[in-house]
């Protein structure tokens, strides 16, 4: 088996020896990038959590978040209550082994996110955890905004990362439940390269005009774009 060395951040690390899906750019991303307020106390569910690697990094973010980070994997689960109990956060976040559509907390969210799987069953990916972690399967979008939508506050937003080949499904899915688009950020590998993920925000209240954005993560290869490199600049120990 290959060996996963801990990825190390500036304030905490995450062990991805077991974990399917190792750190990647897009949970990176979705943690550098969410709106989360530094002031006042929030509630957070990161869906599908993987690592946890999202939730420990809303957790620095926003010091008086308190973090739910729901995962079906009990290998990842096992690896992110390691790296949340040797974080400086591992008071605020915490990490349950559940589905998401079994998963019924007593309490509401203010902020409801996820990087969810974005392959559909024809592209499988090598490995049963793996495909578990990369595809749909049970957890269509539509279960995931209709589950969610019950535990969001009504100020509340719901923030997902997905393929630009999943949004319309994705954003069909908010509809079918009565959550409405209010942002958009599109992604691009590089400033010339097609979109190739979306990051979109959802809430109960219907805007004038979706707020849109534009982000490239690189200006060439290993090289991060300057607002990239902005966005985690708290977080990684180093960056070109």
């Amino acid at each position: 088996m290959r060996r996963y060395e801990p990825f190390m951040f500036k304030y905490f690390k995450i062990h991805q020896q077991e974990s399917a899906m190792k750190v990647g750019t897009d949970a990176v991303l979705l943690g550098a990038y969410v709106p989360v307020p530094a002031d006042r106390p929030i509630r957070v569910l990161d869906v599908g959590s993987g690592t946890g690697i999202v939730g420990l990094m809303v957790a620095q973010r926003s010091p008086m978040a308190r973090v739910t980070c729901v995962e079906l994997s009990e290998e990842a689960v096992r690896e992110s209550l390691r790296s949340i109990s040797e974080s400086p956060f591992f008071d605020r976040v915490e990490a349950v082994c559940s589905d998401f559509l079994d998963y019924t907390p007593e309490e509401h969210y203010d902020l409801i996110i996820s990087n969810p799987p974005f392959f559909t069953e024809t592209h499988q990916a090598l490995g049963k955890h793996r495909n578990q972690a990369r595809h749909i399967g049970g957890l269509t979008p539509e279960g995931f905004f209709g589950h969610a939508r019950k535990y969001l506050r009504p100020d509340g937003r719901v923030v997902v990362i997905t393929a630009v080949s999943s949004f319309d499904r994705f954003r069909a899915a908010a509809d079918e439940h009565s959550l409405f688009l209010q942002a958009v950020l599109l992604v691009r590998p590089l400033r010339n390269a097609p979109v190739k993920r979306v990051v979109a925000t959802w809430g109960f209240d219907a805007v004038d005009s979706v707020e849109l954005d534009d982000l490239f993560i690189e200006v060439a290869r290993h090289h991060y774009s300057e607002r990239f490199g902005e966005l985690t600049k708290d977080f990684y120990l180093t960056r070109k």
